[in-house]
């Protein structure tokens, strides 16, 4: 996944990650609020890509209140969203 700046397309349920030189669009599948944290389960929007995963990712405020995306590594973590989007 691209760094650098993102926004939501509410329309289209899209995510958009603008990196340098590049542009990556993604499906939200669905957004979960958790134990006070919000975070996105997306998948590519592009329909060639290789991998069809799906990534997890939380929302979290910088130190000057912006909105920073971070793809969700710890396992414990993910289990835990994994299980909220499975009861949906």
């Amino acid at each position: 996944m691209a760094e650098g700046r993102f926004y939501v397309d509410e329309e289209t349920k899209t995510l958009v990650l603008e990196g340098e030189d590049s542009e990556d669009r993604f499906y939200i599948e669905e957004e979960i609020n958790l134990e006070g944290n919000r975070y996105l389960i997306v998948v590519p929007a592009k329909e060639d890509e290789e991998e069809q995963g799906a990534y997890v990712l939380k929302l979290i405020s910088d130190n000057n209140g912006d909105e920073v995306l971070t793809v969700v590594e710890d396992d414990d973590e993910f289990e835990k969203v994994r299980r909220a989007y499975e009861e949906k």
